[in-house]
């Protein structure tokens, strides 16, 4: 009896360990960005972002090295040597002239206090909040025109009107299982 209680004991502590680095390394132990749902529009939510600080770094095709040169940045090399908190999600964005990957900053961050990146191919932006049309769905792939096309048909059935590239959100680090991710794209709309 002793011992079947112990095992029990040991099952329960070896699976509130794992609950617990599974709920710290995800997004459920990080900041992410506060929006405000105004409302639902089909297979799409409406939601306005505030403006965000970024720092990001354009990608080719590639996505480790950029998320290395972030990722260089927040362990502190920056002008100030010091640590910054990983927020979710990162953030990509694909264009015919530019494609760029992006950590939001902690919103504690002020503007001034953010320190310089270290690197010529990283920068600090600001990206402009606004109104956005979001479709959510764990497949989503930034190599994917085909899903984006069909999206933009449907906004445009909806008479919603959208400008810019589209922006993709991902949220969960590599070893969330796929059915578990959180993975957006999110198109702004023109402002009225």
């Amino acid at each position: 009896m002793k011992i079947a209680y112990a095992l029990y004991l040991l099952l329960a502590l070896l699976v509130s360990v794992g609950l617990y680095f599974f709920y710290s390394s995800g997004r459920w132990g990080v900041e992410q960005p506060k929006y405000s749902v105004l409302n639902q529009a089909g297979e799409f939510e409406i939601r306005q972002y505030p403006t965000l600080q970024w720092v990001a770094t354009t990608m080719n095709k590639e996505t480790s090295s950029p998320f290395r040169r972030l990722f260089k940045f927040i362990t502190g090399q920056n002008s100030s040597a010091k640590s910054i908190a990983m927020t979710s999600p990162v953030w990509m964005t694909e264009s015919s002239d530019k494609s760029l990957m992006a950590f939001g900053l902690p919103q504690a961050l002020l503007p001034e206090m953010i320190p310089t990146p270290q690197s010529s191919e990283v920068q600090i932006i600001e990206f402009k909040g606004g109104e956005f049309a979001v479709y959510s769905d764990n497949s989503i792939s930034i190599n994917d025109p085909m899903l984006i096309e069909i999206l933009k048909g449907k906004l445009a059935t909806q008479k919603i009107a959208i400008e810019g590239d589209p922006l993709y959100a991902f949220y969960d680090p590599p070893w969330i299982p796929r059915w578990l991710c959180r993975k957006e794209v999110l198109f702004r709309l023109i402002s009225r």
